[in-house]
């Protein structure tokens, strides 16, 4: 099994009831054989994961939100990417998404 699971997100939905961290992936994936989780990405790419959705989210009328999407978003993605790799940073702290592989 390969599942990718929410750590920090924007809250979008009221029905919104789970945010996963490694302790909580491992609990629920205590059947299996065999669980790794990583994180997908380090603080640096969450903090700029955190400011692209929360401008997203201010971003009232569509066409500027469409621009946001196709021109200072991606750009805030790949600044995240080498910011990364310069710091070589290893805390997680801020990661936004977590990867867990299981084997039964």
């Amino acid at each position: 099994m390969l599942i990718s699971a929410p750590a920090i997100a924007i809250r979008d939905a009221d029905e919104e009831c789970w945010r996963l961290f490694p302790s909580s992936l491992r609990r629920l994936l205590k059947n299996f054989a065999e669980v790794e989780v990583e994180p997908e990405g380090s603080s640096v790419i969450g903090f700029f994961r955190i400011v692209s959705s929360g401008l997203d989210v201010l971003v009232r009328k569509a066409a500027l939100r469409t621009a946001f999407r196709w021109t200072l978003c991606p750009i805030l993605n790949l600044l995240a990417e080498v910011l990364d790799v310069i710091s070589a940073s290893k805390n997680q702290q801020i990661t936004s998404n977590y990867a867990a592989f299981a084997r039964k």
